[in-house]
């Protein structure tokens, strides 16, 4: 269970690897509910979770997403990087 807005969509594919809910209380807690109320959901999400990140975010993943952070910091946003969200 994630708020929207809590920076998790590269994780959380609402239904397949978990739920993401507003920021309310309500919410939280209704898929809270669903996910004690229905195991067989909680547990395929769970294990579509775990593939996730042993596909996405193995060590060597994450170093080569930083080291291409520090490269773009050092030479400037290029063209590729304007309206990707990737500007520093």
């Amino acid at each position: 269970m994630w708020g929207k807005d809590w920076g998790v969509d590269e994780l959380v594919i609402h239904g397949e690897t978990g739920l993401l809910a507003e920021q309310t209380a309500e919410e939280f807690s209704a898929g809270i509910n669903y996910l004690l109320d229905h195991e067989d959901d909680r547990l395929r999400m769970g294990s579509n979770a775990l593939q996730l990140i042993h596909e996405r975010f193995t060590f060597n993943q994450m170093m080569e997403r930083m080291e291409a952070v520090y490269e773009r910091a050092v030479r400037g946003p290029s063209e590729a990087d304007v309206g990707l969200g990737t500007d520093l």
